[in-house]
């Protein structure tokens, strides 16, 4: 019994089919902090993932150094996306910089990252994941 009609597309609507996938990629999460250190995600970048999640301040606010990693790991070829570590908070992304990420919206982190390697099974292309997150 469903108490409302979802927005989101049902699982057996999904692109994301991953039955013939053996192993997702790779996604890692960092947390940024106050004083977040943008060798922390280069660390990361070096270990070659498919992918990072970046879990950020309220509304998807980071921190200068964060968004010094968030640059050198996309310009690196690498996804990022931002998610709020903040409970029920939305993301709308950091107006003082747009970074080249993708926003996890309303998603936790956790959430995010297991969207991310879903969506990795079909685009590395910024412009499709952000579609796939919009969607999903």
């Amino acid at each position: 019994v469903f108490l409302r009609a979802t927005l989101k597309p049902h699982t057996t609507e999904s692109e994301l089919d991953v039955h013939d996938v053996e192993v997702l990629p790779t996604v890692l999460v960092a947390h940024d902090h106050t004083g977040f250190d943008p060798r922390d995600l280069q660390d990361l970048v070096a270990r070659r993932p498919d992918g990072i999640v970046l879990a950020t301040f309220a509304g998807g606010r980071t921190s200068p150094g964060a968004r010094e990693g968030v640059r050198a790991a996309v310009a690196a070829g690498i996804p990022v996306a931002l998610a709020s570590r903040v409970p029920g908070g939305r993301i709308v992304g950091d107006p003082a910089a747009p970074l080249g990420a993708v926003l996890a919206a309303d998603l936790s982190p956790w959430k995010a990252r297991i969207l991310l390697m879903l969506g990795l099974t079909r685009t590395r292309d910024t412009d499709g994941l952000r579609r796939i997150f919009a969607r999903y």
